[in-house]
């Protein structure tokens, strides 16, 4: 599919390029081989540990795409011959004709309540019920206000008995989101069965009088379809044991991490608590994580993005609530650090991002100028103990306002309404310094809380000093003054991000909330006492 997408002038180094692909189809070491050949800096292999139906597969892939515009799918080398630089360039055409056309198929389609092939559909543009088959184009606005944050018991996937044709089950999601599905013929051939659908609200022939209406105006549609609108293809929850948890793991060129983490990492996988995403950032033992791997495991090769495209672009891939952005150094001692996690961001619902290294109050006037920030207050390893713990978590936890990398756990949701984390700390080329800081700031600026919590991780594990101090940007004294004169920036940035909010009323914000757990975790802890002591005397 590769090579004809290639030969049909589609491809080049300019372009995204997603691919997944399953271990049962493509080996290991012939899925790192491929990898290398794709030169593209977004040009990405996603290497899964399963095989999962073309409906899951694109619906993840969409979302891991950074394109603005258009997103184009083939679930097949037979599609790919298809999808020609001609009728890419008529889809374009189309998508700017209709700006509420938001997906566009090229080989059958539901029109009007019949199913039309491409030979009967002619050579122009039409409004359908549904696409069928592929290839077929999304416009990425649509897609997102459609899809993309489905919560984990609403993961589209083909089961047993499921249709798994991504273009019909994405048209029905269109459709309900307000935008339209249109068809422009790519190919000829009998298209395949349409999967059933089922219009729960409004009637079963709203959808199909809407397209007839279209058709005859020759204008799109400016109803929007209430959001009951499903179809059979959709599924429902994938099983009792759906992982709440995916960790990602920001990996470069330490191999003696990859069997500690896959090991550790994979109890939890084969429980279903847990979905692990490597990114590969050298491209170099690829392989050998996906022979160490188990359970829901994916494998990216990426072109060494650094940590902050690479947590962003694959939290967008993840399909669970919270997600864990890990770093390759980073060893869980207790096999309990996921469902902590979880069970932090709903014992308090306004948490948006919890800590699990350290954290820093920015209390008093005392100014650090070799980092550019206060000095204030400091808690985590080597430095002032978690002073609140969450009883029924059982883990160390206190409000904080500021906290390090890694590990960092996110709600996912509110992760992208919020903007993801600033690639602006992050230029090519250079470290991601205080990314971690701002996104704290950002979380309590917009009214959500921020968390320091103890999860009982090895951190530095593959150092001998720990705390990764022969790698990355403190191997040497050239790397560790690139470093400070970057921390020293981004730190001054954070002032002119945040005017009369940080650090000052940022941090009485945080020190208010963290008073405020301190009170009710005493007042919990006094409770339990007068009730063990009613117990006991009854």
């Amino acid at each position: 599919a590769y090579n004809t997408l290639k030969a049909n002038n589609i491809i080049d180094d300019t372009i995204e390029m997603l691919l997944l692909v399953p271990e049962e189809l493509l080996p290991s070491t012939a899925a790192a081989k491929l990898s290398k050949s794709w030169s593209g800096q977004n040009h990405f292999v996603v290497h899964s540990k399963k095989t999962y139906g073309h409906a899951t597969v694109v619906d993840r892939l969409l979302r891991m795409s950074s394109a603005q515009d258009l997103l184009f799918v083939v679930t097949s080398d037979a599609e790919a011959k298809y999808l020609t630089a001609q009728w890419k360039a008529s889809v374009a055409s189309m998508f700017d004709r209709h700006p509420r056309l938001g997906l566009l198929g090229g080989h059958a389609a539901l029109r009007e309540g019949a199913a039309v092939r491409g030979s009967e559909a002619g050579a122009t543009f039409s409004f359908v019920d549904k696409a069928i088959g592929g290839p077929f184009a999304v416009r990425r606005e649509a897609y997102m206000q459609a899809s993309v944050f489905l919560s984990s018991s609403e993961t589209c996937g083909a089961g047993v008995g499921e249709c798994a044709d991504p273009a019909q089950v994405l048209s029905g999601r269109i459709w309900a989101a307000g935008f339209q599905v249109g068809h422009l013929p790519t190919m000829t051939g009998p298209p395949p069965s349409p999967c059933p659908s089922v219009l729960l609200k409004p009637e079963e022939s709203t959808v199909s009088q809407l397209v007839k209406k279209a058709n005859v105006e020759k204008k799109g549609v400016t109803e929007k379809i209430i959001s009951h609108f499903t179809t059979t293809c959709t599924c429902s929850r994938i099983g009792p044991n759906q992982a709440r948890m995916s960790a990602i793991v920001q990996y470069f060129r330490r191999p003696e991490g990859v069997r500690p983490i896959s090991d550790s990492y994979s109890v939890l996988a084969e429980k279903g608590e847990l979905d692990i995403i490597i990114n590969d950032d050298s491209m170099t033992e690829g392989a050998e994580w996906m022979q160490r791997l188990r359970g829901d495991a994916f494998v990216v090769y990426s072109h060494n993005v650094h940590e902050i495209r690479g947590y962003n672009r694959l939290t967008r891939f993840a399909n669970t609530d919270y997600v864990a952005h890990m770093q390759d150094d980073d060893i869980p001692k207790d096999a309990r650090w996921a469902s902590r996690a979880v069970g932090l961001f709903e014992n308090h619902p306004r948490l948006g991002l919890i800590g699990g290294f350290r954290g820093r109050m920015d209390v008093g006037k005392r100014f650090d100028k070799s980092t550019g920030q206060v000095w204030g207050k400091k808690y985590g390893p080597n430095y002032l103990k978690i002073p609140l713990t969450d009883s029924q978590v059982g883990s160390a936890f206190m409000p904080c306002y500021k906290v390090n990398a890694a590990p960092l756990f996110v709600d996912r949701r509110v992760f992208y309404e919020s903007g993801a984390y600033n690639l602006n700390f992050s230029c090519v080329g250079d470290s991601g310094i205080d990314f971690d800081f701002e996104y704290s700031i950002r979380m309590w600026k917009t009214g959500y809380h921020v968390a320091l919590a103890e999860f009982r991780l090895r951190h530095g594990a593959m150092d001998k000093k720990g705390a990764a101090s022969k790698s990355g940007t403190r191997a040497d004294k050239k790397k560790w003054a690139a470093r400070r004169d970057a921390e020293r920036f981004n730190n001054a940035q954070l002032y002119a991000m945040y005017p009369g909010f940080h650090n000052k009323a940022g941090t009485a914000l945080a020190m208010k909330v963290f008073n405020e757990e301190k009170e009710r975790q005493a007042k919990h802890a006094a409770k339990g006492k007068r009730g063990e002591h009613e117990t006991r005397f009854a």
